[in-house]
């Protein structure tokens, strides 16, 4: 790595620093709150430590203290509050980007550094308002809105024209981000204010919505803020930013805000006396003089008062411009090439030119073409700097086109051109062009050095799958150079994201949406570079480098469920050695199991419901916990075959037709068969089901081919298949359709961290006042078909909180077996359901009822001898039988509750809702039901606010963590 940064804002290849000076003002501490939400880590400086405390990502310091020592070496951003001069110093030697906010009604903002050296920008702002719990310095505006939630005299400053420009704190808040993440805004110094609003207008309506009685004084000797609204249109023209609240919608929030804490008993302060506002006579004196040169009384304001002030000055200004206006005649120039002559008319003065004039003309010519030549000095550049550009990006697109169509060495060379281009364009445009022309040109450039480096990374995997399946070069080797160059890569996109970081609202808004897109796969590819980055490091081990390694691959066909994802129908045993696939061989696990000796005791369900008497490696991925299972598949494989394993690999069908989606389809030709992802089930069913018995080979010979097939193509097209066939391990992986256990700690370690590896998970909330969530629904068909083939299901969740300070739980599984036959594959869905809660949950009543008849005539309650209790891995276990036959529906219902520990207005929960391997894509949703007076403050994932609560609704097809903040 550089020991300098390529550029100054945004390089740390870590999580970006913020130093943030004022975070318990009014205004910086509600933008604060804003940014803990983004994946950053700040240090907060404040004059009191009591109104913001430490959490994660978030160290606060006193103003009052040596608060300087304490800071981070490197500091990627400032944002400051209180106009510091300490700022300037610490973005000058972070080479940070500095955000100066200032609040106009503070009074006259003074920078007292030189502002050139840095990347700075400064946002000036007025009428800010919105609900705050700062009584002691709630703004301007908010001070008018308490008076009137107290029922208190509303004390108003005078105002010329009558007008105020109110600005929601959550517009305020989006402009900030945008100006503190978006390049474009550099060396700008804008004021922020609302749309225009004449106080009548705002005040009759803040009467009508809080009914107050007191009435309304205004204070002569102060001042508003002005208000450039040309400065507002240049916002709204140049950056595309205006609010997106209306003022109205924005007082009705803040006075539901107040007037709830009212009703708690937290509004004791009275509105102070004085408004936090700049005194006319410092301020303004001129305009007291012309306006009000003797004492003056408080106006009374009455139904017309505001408009009666427009109305004066609007007919000032026409006075004024009448006594300027002046009538001219008419002057008409015309040329004359015979003689001098000049005429007069009545009503119009007639101009010839003289000869010596026109004489002089010809020196005109020489003029012009010295006109021309310094324009096109000054234009050619910006010309010249669009046209590379232009090409710039061309190339860029055909790279990026490549890229998608596995052409990585075409995608390489076109980047490569995109680059020099750009490099061009950039020098043409250094001295001719504005800022956001040079954003431009800087952001595409990196863009092609990503694409370059992207294409790097392909060239050194594709030799690595040459180095595994065609012997050329030495894995281990290469994997070190992916290692290093993925570290590259990840650096490159940390600075690309850097650079496209916030809105450009000056660009199309086609424009804008495609960076929202690419700011979404730069995401993706972030997360695949930290995902893998943390397996490169054991990829030595994982490869045999030091001594052979052994893995059990164990096929799971999802379409008989089982906890870990199927039935293991089949088994392979795939040997590396020094980087190279020794040996890969599929077996049929019955003809393992046949192999043990003595006697194992099944768990109580495989042995009641399925009817076996003993316990085999067939059966042996019974715990949901993956590692648990895994373990005990290799203790049931050493027993049977007397060999030792590394780890064990677990391989639905659904992932099977994955990576036939992705490579294609398949010819058998021992089978007279071509096997793609549409009819690998039917095909698999009949090879290995049909007139099948126990010790056939027809199984193992049909999975054998096809494996013998896909590592064919494998080996002779590694360079053609290696980027499709890790898409569908990916999503094998991330759908969990794919799971991974070894003896290598860190490997599992490395594993864990993606969840990878199927582990029970458990739920952990590093803050206090929280409440943590979860549930696992696990099914297991036990009824020895493929019942799961024809079965549909959704999960609907609902969650209260009941009087009792507990969470009430109703879990709603819908079931539909479109079976309609007995015969196999089909049959009824005979499901042991196990459903892991949090330990100290009660289960209060487990019910299941025939939606077609009718919840009251055809509900029947599980007893409780039927329901298995137990405990595992730190959660409550609950079991129990559902059977669906064919050609019907089912709905079980499960009630439970769970107690809280919440004390606090404030307080957190997250739910952890856990996805079984092999279920497949099932809709979920989860309706957490509000208790009166409890408000969501933040929500994610987004969920839609109904009358009944916060709705979650998506795709079952990974894990669901729900974090919901909640406010009393």
């Amino acid at each position: 790595m550089p020991k300098k940064p390529l550029v100054r804002v945004g390089v740390s290849w870590q999580t970006p620093k913020i130093l943030f000076l004022g975070a318990d003002t009014f205004l910086g501490s509600n933008f604060l709150r804003q940014l803990l939400g983004a994946q950053l880590e700040i240090w907060a400086v404040v004059n009191r430590l009591d109104k913001v405390e430490d959490q994660s990502r978030l160290k606060v310091l006193s103003l009052a203290q040596d608060w300087l020592t304490q800071l981070p070496e490197k500091i990627d951003y400032v944002v400051d509050f209180l106009n510091l001069s300490e700022s300037f110093e610490l973005a000058a030697r972070s080479q940070a980007r500095l955000l100066t906010v200032w609040s106009q009604e503070q009074g006259t903002l003074v920078l007292e550094k030189e502002k050139e050296a840095i990347d700075w920008r400064v946002v000036k702002t007025s009428f800010v308002f919105g609900p705050t719990d700062d009584l002691a310095d709630p703004g301007f505006l908010n001070q008018v809105i308490l008076s009137a939630v107290l029922n208190e005299k509303i004390n108003i400053p005078f105002s010329p024209l009558g007008q105020i420009f109110p600005l929601y704190l959550t517009d305020f808040c989006a402009f900030l981000e945008q100006a503190l993440f978006s390049p474009a805004l550099k060396g700008e110094e804008l004021s922020l204010a609302g749309k225009s609003v004449s106080w009548q207008k705002f005040l009759d309506y803040l009467e009508k919505k809080s009914q107050f009685t007191q009435g309304i004084r205004v204070e002569p000797e102060l001042v508003l803020p002005e208000v450039n609204e040309k400065e507002q249109e240049r916002l709204e023209k140049e950056f595309g930013w205006e609010p997106a609240v209306s003022w109205q919608k924005g007082v009705d929030n803040t006075l539901q805000y107040f007037f709830q804490k009212k009703e708690k008993g937290e509004l004791e302060i009275s509105a102070p006396a004085s408004l936090p506002l700049p005194v006319r006579e410092l301020v303004r004196p001129k305009i007291i003089e012309e306006l009000r040169p003797e004492k003056i009384e408080a106006p009374t304001i009455g139904q017309d008062y505001w408009e009666t002030e427009k109305k004066k000055k609007k007919v000032e200004k026409v006075k004024k411009k009448k006594k300027k206006k002046k009538k001219f005649k008419r002057v008409i120039i015309k040329a004359n090439w015979e003689k001098e002559e000049k005429t007069e008319q009545p009503e119009e003065e007639k101009i010839i030119l003289p000869k010596k004039a026109i004489l002089n003309f010809s020196w005109s010519w020489p003029l012009f073409t010295f006109i021309l030549l310094i324009l096109t000095y000054f234009f050619s550049p910006f010309l010249l700097g669009s046209f590379y550009f232009a090409l710039g990006n061309f190339r860029l697109y055909q790279g990026y086109q490549n890229s998608r169509l596995n052409r990585w060495t075409e995608a390489k060379n076109s980047a490569t051109g995109a680059q020099q281009s750009l490099q061009k364009a950039l020098g043409y445009w250094q001295r001719s062009s504005s800022p956001k022309f040079l954003w431009l040109a800087q952001t595409s450039q990196k863009g092609a050095g990503v694409l370059s480096q992207a294409a790097d990374l392909s060239s050194l995997v594709k030799s690595l799958n040459r180095a595994i399946w065609q012997e050329e070069g030495e894995a281990s080797e290469l994997s070190r150079g992916i290692e290093i160059k993925q570290e590259v890569l990840a650096r490159d996109l940390n600075l690309l994201e850097a650079q496209l970081a916030g809105k450009v609202n000056f660009l199309p808004l086609t424009l804008n949406q495609k960076i929202d897109e690419w700011q979404e796969k730069i995401d993706q590819a972030q997360l695949v570079l930290e995902k893998s980055s943390r397996l490169l490091s054991e990829l030595p081990w994982w490869l045999g480098e030091d001594k052979p390694r052994r893995f059990l691959i164990v096929f799971q066909n999802n379409m008989e469920l089982r906890p870990t994802g199927g039935f293991i129908g089949s088994l392979a045993v795939l040997e590396v050695s020094g980087g190279k696939i020794v040996q890969f061989k599929v077996q049929d696990v019955y003809s393992v199991d046949g192999q043990l000796k003595g006697h194992v005791e099944p768990p109580l369900p495989i042995k009641d419901i399925l009817g076996e008497a003993g316990w085999f490696l067939r059966d042996s991925n019974w715990s949901p916990d993956f590692p648990t299972s895994a373990d005990k598949i290799s203790w049931f494989y050493q027993k049977e075959t007397g060999r030792e394993i590394d780890g064990v690999i677990a391989l639905n069908l659904t992932s099977a037709r994955k990576i036939l989606a992705q490579i294609g389809e398949v010819y058998l030709p021992d089978f007279e068969e071509k096997i793609n992802a549409d009819n690998l089930f039917a095909k698999a069913e009949f090879y290995s089901e049909t007139n099948f018995f126990p010790g056939s080979s027809q199984k193992a010979s049909f999975l054998t081919a096809l494996t013998g097939q896909l590592l064919a193509v494998i080996q002779n097209t590694p360079d053609q298949v290696w980027q499709p066939l890790s898409l569908a391990l990916w999503e094998s992986l991330e759908e969990k359709e794919l799971l991974i256990s070894t003896i290598n700690e860190k490997a599992n370690e490395a594993l864990k961290a993606n969840n990878w590896d199927g582990r029970v998970k458990s739920v952990v909330i590093g803050r206090e006042n929280s409440v943590g969530d979860f549930l696992f629904p696990v099914e297991a068909n036990l009824g020895v078909n493929k019942a799961n083939h024809f079965l549909r299901r959704s999960l609907n969740l609902l969650i209260e909180v009941n009087k009792q300070n507990e969470l009430d739980h109703l879990l709603q599984i819908y079931y539909e077996n479109t079976s309609q036959t007995t015969q196999w594959p089909g049959g009824e869905y005979k499901n042991y359901l196990r459903l892991l809660i949090p330990l100290g949950s009660e289960l209060n009543q487990v019910a299941i009822y025939d939606p077609l008849k009718g919840r009251e005539q055809s509900l029947k309650v599980v007893p409780e001898e039927k329901i298995a209790q137990s405990k595992e891995k730190e959660k409550l276990v609950v079991g129990f039988l559902v059977q669906v036959p064919i050609n019907s529906r089912r709905v079980v219902e499960v009630d439970y509750s769970q107690k809280l520990k919440v004390d606090q207005d404030n307080w957190h929960y997250l739910l952890y809702l856990q996805k079984q391997s092999g279920l497949g894509d099932t809709p979920l949703t989860v309706l957490f039901s509000l208790p009166e007076g409890v408000a969501p403050l933040q929500v994610s994932p987004k969920a839609t606010l109904t009358e009944r609560g916060l709705v979650f609704e998506g795709q079952f097809k990974t894990d669901w963590p729900i974090a919901i903040e909640f406010s009393r």
